[in-house]
Parts: C-alpha cells; structure tokens; sequence
C-alpha cells in the first residue's frame, strides 16, 4: 500500500529539482501521502511540493464516479469526456482521489458526477523544478484506448517530447472514433 518510499520520494524529487517531468497516476496515491493522519510530515511535503496535490480531507479519497472531462483552456481541452474502468474491463477503480491544485499546478480533468473536483492536476515548471501531470486514478484504467492515446500524446506535447503536428498525425492515423476530438 505504499505508492512512494522514502527513497523513492528523495529519487523522485532530485529528478524534478534538475528539471525532469514526471508523469504519475492512481487511485490512493493522495490517501497514502496526503490522508488526515498517517503520512509523515516528508510523505506530505513530497506530494504537495512534488505532485503540486493535496488530498484536502479524508473525504476527498473516493470521488464516487467514474467519468471525468477536461477543464476548458487547459492541457487536455482538446479531448472528449471520458470514463475509466468500473471492473467490466481491466479493474475496478474503487478509490479514484479528488485532487486539490497546490504549489502552481492547476486542475486540467474534473470529475463528472459523484464529488466532482480536479482528476488530474498540471504543473508547468514555472515556479522551478519540472513539470508534472498528475491523475487521481490509474491512467491506463481510461476505457477508449483511441482516448487514452489522445491523451497521453497531449502530456508528450507538454513534456516537450513530440511536436504538435506529430501529435495530429499521430492521432489522425489512429482508427476514427466519437470520443476523439481532433485540434
């Protein structure tokens, strides 16, 4: 039950402080280092001034649903609505958190329905360190794969690893689909 070790922690963090970009994702990462009581002082500090998240309350570790949509005029705008995995096809995603945008990240999925609030929060490196795209649930859970694609070719284009135009392409050679919205 343990998503990020002390050393990992110290790993993980002096590759952001040299200007890495980390991708993470899952469910209870917020409950395991940001929960009301348990998590050390170093397990807080980490997710908050590393994943740029806080958990904001124990009931903020399950946002009761399984849709999210992008936030408008953020990284995945571009994107339809989607939905992960409710145990009909991979796992059942049972504890998705609810992320609250700390240390100059800010929400780019909410949540559709259940508590709402941010799935997945962005930060950009402007305040230093790298950048960081952070999901409340488990990303590779997002049950359209031709979405799933569409998304993960956005946090490559954040990251800097592909250029725009090769993110269309990449996605106009996928199998058409109504959950894709092409830019």
């Amino acid at each position: 039950d343990e998503t990020f070790s002390s050393a990992e922690q110290q790993l993980v963090g002096a590759f952001l402080d040299r200007g890495g970009n980390l991708f993470v994702s899952g469910a209870e990462v917020g409950w395991d280092l940001d929960r009301d009581s348990g998590p050390t002082a170093a397990d807080r500090s980490f997710y908050r001034n590393y994943l740029r998240a806080t958990l904001n309350g124990n009931i903020n570790d399950d946002a009761s649903t399984y849709a999210f949509s992008p936030v408008p005029n953020r990284l995945f705008a571009g994107n339809s609505s989607g939905t992960f995995d409710n145990g009909t096809m991979l796992y059942d995603v049972q504890y998705p958190d609810v992320l609250t945008p700390i240390n100059g990240s800010v929400a780019a999925l909410n949540y559709v329905g259940g508590l709402g609030g941010a799935a997945a929060v962005t930060y950009d490196g402007s305040l230093g360190g790298g950048k960081v795209v952070n999901f409340g649930f488990p990303f590779e859970s997002i049950t359209n794969p031709t979405l799933r694609t569409a998304y993960m070719s956005d946090v490559l284009w954040f990251f800097g690893l592909v250029e725009l135009p090769d993110v269309i392409e990449m996605e106009r050679s996928l199998p058409p689909s109504p959950a894709l919205t092409l830019r």
